[in-house]
């Protein structure tokens, strides 16, 4: 189940990503911030397993995974959407693992 804080991190995340804010969170030179955003949530609950059976249905059908708020969910999510050339963003992942671009090329923080 997803917490309140959990939610309300993933609707700011998702916010600054469709406006273009960055008030809140640094971006590259030359990012460019999507204008045109859909969503729809699958909730892994907190369970490496079921996130990589999400991640593998998504295949590239999506062009970016935003989540998850655990890190050994997003650990595993980034490591098979990679497979995809899918970007994994998270709202909540703290490990200092995940900030390996060799192994994580396509992790990133909100």
């Amino acid at each position: 189940r997803i917490s309140p804080s959990h939610g309300a991190s993933a609707a700011m995340a998702l916010h600054h990503i469709a406006t273009g804010d960055t008030s809140l969170v640094a971006l590259e030179p030359g990012t460019v911030l999507c204008r045109n955003l859909s969503h729809y949530v699958q909730d892994t609950l907190g369970n490496p397993g079921v996130a990589i059976t999400h991640a593998l249905s998504w295949n590239s059908g999506v062009d970016v995974i935003m989540g998850a708020a655990r890190s050994a969910v997003s650990s595993v999510v980034s490591l098979t959407a990679a497979t995809f050339n899918v970007p994994v963003l998270s709202y909540g992942s703290t490990a200092a693992v995940l900030s390996d671009k060799t192994m994580y090329p396509l992790f990133r923080r909100s």
